[in-house]
């Protein structure tokens, strides 16, 4: 069992934070169907992490919020920079935020 550090996720409320990412997450997981501008389309899952990662979130709370492990995040988030053409997670999100996948 993985006991994560007081510094982990520092700087963020968690008990601010939960209700409104997991309110977006239920969003994601409703999905809007196709978007034009991506040659692979986002799975709901890469979605939902999509919404986790626009805030900042750290790949422990990322986890957490989605009950997987840290590695199965990763693969996610390696899976959206990819399809998105981005280089990083704030590329990732700017590129989403252009075609309107999230806000």
């Amino acid at each position: 069992m993985r006991v994560e550090s007081s510094d982990e996720g520092a700087g963020h409320d968690s008990a601010a934070q939960a209700p409104c990412s997991r309110a977006n997450v239920q969003v994601a997981r409703r999905g809007a169907g196709p978007v034009p501008g991506l040659a692979e389309q986002l799975t709901a899952r890469e979605l939902e992490v999509l919404v986790l990662l626009a805030p900042g979130m750290p790949n422990p709370r990322i986890a957490a919020e989605l009950v997987v492990t840290v590695d199965t995040v990763k693969k996610h988030v390696s899976h959206l920079l990819g399809k998105l053409g981005a280089a990083n997670r704030t590329e990732a999100v700017a590129r989403a935020r252009q075609l309107g996948l999230i806000p």
